[in-house]
């Protein structure tokens, strides 16, 4: 790997694809091909504004240099932006590519969103001419490629791609059309028709969004995709965008964002109303991969926290308060010994398949029975009406020896401070009437009550069968398609009681359990046929391939079928499961592989002799290899006449 013997000092907010034209420019080299070549050992003719294998790059620079990786993605790129709204794992893999490239060529390109960056590069006439002043040339700026932002953060002018003279494009893939002269190339001077910007309403969005994405470029390093999302999910919850059970409120967020900003002012920065309403936003707000809609989320940080400063200062806690406290509750009944005392330990919630934000749920006193349904809803400071489901044991028997005594439904609702509703309702259940007893069918009644005392304390479990049993059958008649594990999640406190105190009735009543897939009949000849082209393809790789051959490597020459079933039925693929772990390379094996093409490598730029000490300073990987594997190079390298 030869050092390259020059290379420009790179400028303020220089952009990556400017310092490798600057470097072209200065060698004897015909093509860019040829440059990029010498640069990162990459045979392109292009410039790339997110540039990979940035380690050869560094290895490649003059001896002496002080420069680094993080120098030339927070100074030169826009990949701290991409870093700041990624998760870790995706970061680290990232950087990998960056560092060293890639086998999927389109995989940088995936993780950037298409609305963010200028498809042509533009340049301020101003920064051209000052450039040329100060530096005695001009320059591509970075901050002057993001697509919304058409004018010059520092001059507020427009920014151009063409000349205003004869319309000729300023931008080219070829080395001579990119700038370092503020003229086109049919010798127009670009400075002379210069358009100013008036900072309105829409130009401030535009610099407040931009100003946000510069912030988050620079401090990369402070943010990740999980930070961001938390700081996001504090705003939300603080605007009431959260609700109670943790949904965001998707539909309504979007429609108070346009609502703020307008359609105009959306389409100004790179965002179109129609999609953010109809399509992937309200899908994907805070979804797992905030990098493919960076705009959308810096629009969202803003009309949050209105500045960024407020954006990283801002904290609260998440926090739903507990539906009517945490207890112990009263016991509302007059007539028991714990009436307005905190003697009810335990509620019940109430199960709605309806959904909704209000919780109802029950609450029964230990001493005398009564159960009362409170209700809560997380908007509403105002007491829900109590309702009361049963009074419980006390009350009735209270209820009965007073009718018994000869008082009316009126009168007892009167000395027990009830409705009178509920006294005749529960007397007509129980009797049969709640008219005045005389002397005709006073005994009567005595028996009948009688009778009601003696089989009440011992049919409650029963009762509860009963009535369990009948939501079952409700919700099997109801929807009959329904399997066991859909009905123990519909109504999981009744399934799990019933299991326990009714199982061989359940199990009478559930639909039979469901039975594993058949797998497919022909399987074992699907198996046998895999391992062939598994055996094949592992051949093709073994000649081909410059990359060590992993599992993954393999698994993408296959279909996808064929990859899906080996990832999730490999034990009825045997035969195609060794196959496929019998040709995934070791770093060891890679390295013998790759030798033969190392050393030419090596020869190419000027190697007259290699060794193994030659090999590991300009190829990582083999300074890791294992003592039997350097033996192996050292024999290999002395049958080639390199003297160790």
């Amino acid at each position: 790997m030869t050092p390259l013997i020059s290379f420009p000092e790179p400028y303020p907010d220089e952009d990556f694809r400017s310092l490798v034209y600057r470097s072209h420019i200065r060698s004897s080299n015909g093509t860019l091909a040829e440059t990029n070549m010498d640069l990162f050992e990459k045979n392109s003719g292009k410039y790339s504004i997110f540039p990979s294998k940035l380690i050869t790059f560094l290895m490649k620079l003059p001896i002496g240099h002080s420069y680094s990786l993080d120098y030339f993605i927070l100074n030169h790129t826009w990949y701290g932006l991409i870093f700041a709204f990624m998760k870790e794992g995706k970061r680290k893999e990232l950087t990998e590519v960056i560092k060293y490239g890639g086998e999927n060529s389109f995989y940088i390109s995936s993780n950037v969103p298409n609305n963010l960056f200028s498809h042509t590069t533009r340049y301020c006439p101003l920064c051209l001419k000052e450039d040329l002043e100060l530096y005695g040339e001009s320059y591509i700026h970075r901050k002057h490629q993001i697509t919304f932002m058409d004018f010059c953060h520092k001059h507020f002018v427009l920014l151009i791609d063409k000349c205003s003279c004869c319309d000729v494009d300023l931008t080219s893939i070829s080395y001579d059309r990119l700038k370092n002269r503020p003229c086109c190339k049919n010798g127009h001077d670009l400075t002379r028709l210069i358009k100013t910007v008036l900072i309105s309403e829409l130009e401030q969005l535009k610099i407040d969004v931009f100003n946000l994405i510069c912030f988050l470029n620079e401090n990369y390093q402070t943010f990740n995709s999980e930070k961001i999302t938390h700081k996001i999910l504090m705003g939300l919850w603080q605007k009431k965008f959260i609700q109670y059970k943790g949904r965001i409120l998707k539909k309504e967020l979007i429609s108070s964002i346009i609502s703020e900003y307008g359609n105009f002012q959306l389409q100004a920065i790179s965002l179109s109303p129609g999609q953010i309403i109809h399509r992937s936003y309200v899908a994907r707000v805070l979804s797992k991969e905030l990098n493919q809609d960076i705009i959308f989320y810096c629009l969202l940080i803003l009309y949050l926290f209105r500045s960024k400063e407020e954006f990283v200062s801002y904290h609260i806690d998440i926090a739903n308060p507990i539906p009517f406290g945490q207890g112990p509750w009263k016991c509302l009944n007059k007539i028991c010994d714990g009436f307005n005392n905190y003697v009810i330990s335990k509620s019940k919630r109430i199960t709605k398949s309806s959904g909704g934000m209000v919780i109802s749920s029950e609450f029964e006193c230990p001493i005398c029975g009564q159960i009362y349904v409170r209700r809560w809803h997380p908007n509403k400071d105002k007491k829900e009406k109590v309702m009361f489901k049963t009074m419980g044991k006390k009350w009735i028997n209270h209820v009965l020896q007073l009718y018994l005594s000869g008082n009316s439904a009126y009168v007892i609702a009167r000395k027990l401070e009830c409705s009178e509703f509920g006294v005749t309702n529960n007397l007509n259940r129980i009797v049969g009437r709640s008219t005045i007893l005389t002397e005709k069918n006073r005994e009567a009644a005595k028996q009948i009550i009688q009778a009601y005392w003696e089989t009440t304390g011992t049919s409650e479990i029963d009762t509860k069968k009963e009535e369990f049993r009948n939501v079952i059958i409700n919700i099997l008649n109801s929807c009959k398609s329904i399997s066991r594990t859909d009905l123990s999640k519909k109504i999981p406190y009744v399934y799990q009681w019933l299991r326990m105190n009714d199982i061989e009735w359940l199990e009478s009543a559930l639909p039979p359990k469901e039975t594993n897939k058949k797998v497919p009949e022909n399987l074992k000849h699907f198996d046998e046929q895999l391992t062939v082209k598994i055996q094949k393809v592992s051949e093709e790789l073994y000649n081909t391939s410059p990359y060590q051959i992993k599992k993954t490597t393999i698994l993408k020459t296959l279909s996808k079928i064929e990859m899906n079933r080996l990832n999730s039925m490999s034990r009825r693929l045997p035969l195609s499961t060794v196959m496929l772990n019998k040709n995934i390379e070791s770093l060891n094996d890679y390295l013998i592989r790759r030798l033969p093409f190392v050393i030419a490598s090596l020869l190419k730029y000027g190697y007259k002799n290699i060794t193994l000490k030659s090999l590991e300073s300009n190829v990582r990987n083999y300074s890791k290899c294992d003592p039997d594997t350097k033996i192996k190079i050292k024999e290999y390298l002395k049958e080639m006449g390199f003297c160790d």
